[in-house]
């Protein structure tokens, strides 16, 4: 069984968005990993074209990149996954990002999501 114990590095705002990086500590592994929460402002929520423009630009990235919405997780990169969060008005997001690339990724998902969500 595998113990992960969780530390919050750095909280910080900009705008509605939440930032918050965390470290994860797997037995001798040190797993970092950037987490954006935000609260979708659209009228029509997640629908086809913002969940299109999520998943172009998730693409561009190597790191794994999970959209958590209550108890539903999806791959970022699956518009069908993504579309399947039912994500309305008012849902908090939670965008999870692990990988080489996750502050290029956490930069470019923080500007679509103040432009289109």
């Amino acid at each position: 069984m595998t113990v992960c114990i969780y530390f919050v590095l750095c909280v910080c705002f900009k705008s509605s968005i939440m930032y918050v990086t965390r470290i994860a500590y797997y037995r001798e592994r040190v797993i970092l990993m950037r987490q954006i929460d935000f609260i979708i402002t659209s009228d029509t929520g997640l629908h086809a074209r913002p969940a299109g423009l999520v998943v172009k630009e998730a693409g561009r990235f190597s790191s794994n990149i999970t959209v958590v919405c209550g108890d539903k997780r999806a791959d970022a990169k699956k518009i069908f996954s993504l579309l399947t969060l039912g994500a309305k008005q008012g849902d908090l997001i939670s965008v999870i990002i692990e990988g080489q690339d996750e502050q290029e990724a956490a930069d470019a998902l923080e500007q679509l999501a103040q432009e289109y969500l």
